[in-house]
């Protein structure tokens, strides 16, 4: 399977391409549908890396911050991206693009979603004092209604006043990587909880199999996972230019 890299202000080099390769080749073939062309930039803003934006892009870019990670954390940094990529694609393919609604909607309309299920299945929910400051900013949002038009309409970085919340009791333990799991950070979402999960499930399975083991709400987040990773296929990933 070919992988188109993009070298709009920085080039890959041959020992980025050979570890990118590397990093697919723990990725199950069907995951790699969901991943058109990898991007080299200098600067994405102070992100070392963004997946594409609602799915429909199917990208991962990759900034020079992304490059002064340590070997570890750039394949955890690059999982992460993977996760949302693969789960956009998903739903985007299998659902009715109903996550891209503009305005509010009821829970029913978008319950095929599978970011909607998490949020659920992890008992997130909204800040409400501060999601009334979000509200406040743009009162004739039909938007600002409720988590489920929330989620569905990617309000990132949610004004960084940490309107989502997740339950102490469901968070997942942090891992050895610094960039995982960062429930206490204002922009950390059950989108990027998503990701986490993904990356920790094919770098860190033991790690998560053991935290399921603690709370019955961080084994039905580990079943989510582990049930994307049935398709043991492999196929041979090369990246081109």
């Amino acid at each position: 399977m070919n992988i188109k890299l993009v070298e709009s202000s920085r080039k890959f080099s041959e020992e980025n391409i050979q570890e990118l390769e590397r990093f697919l080749s723990r990725l199950p073939y069907p995951h790699l549908q969901s991943l058109n062309h990898v991007e080299r930039v200098v600067s994405l803003g102070g992100k070392l890396a963004v997946s594409s934006p609602e799915g429909c892009g199917e990208e991962i870019t990759l900034s020079d911050g992304f490059y002064d990670l340590d070997p570890a954390e750039r394949e955890y940094a690059f999982l992460h991206e993977m996760g949302h990529n693969y789960f956009d694609f998903i739903d985007e393919n299998e659902g009715d693009r109903s996550f891209l609604k503009w305005g509010p909607c009821e829970k029913e309309d978008v319950a095929h979603l599978l970011r909607v299920q998490w949020i659920d299945l992890g008992l997130w929910g909204l800040d409400l004092e501060n999601w009334e400051k979000v509200k406040a900013l743009n009162p004739g949002s039909s938007a600002n209604r409720d988590k489920y038009t929330y989620i569905v309409m990617y309000k990132n970085p949610n004004y960084r006043m940490g309107e989502w919340v997740c339950p102490l009791e469901a968070r997942i333990p942090k891992n050895s990587f610094q960039y995982g799991f960062r429930y206490d950070q204002p922009f950390y979402s059950p989108k990027e909880e998503m990701g986490d999960a993904y990356a920790l499930f094919v770098l860190e399975r033991d790690h998560f199999l053991i935290s399921a083991e603690a709370s019955n709400v961080i084994k039905a987040k580990y079943k989510f996972i582990q049930k994307h990773f049935t398709d043991n296929s492999r196929g041979v990933i090369k990246l081109v230019r």
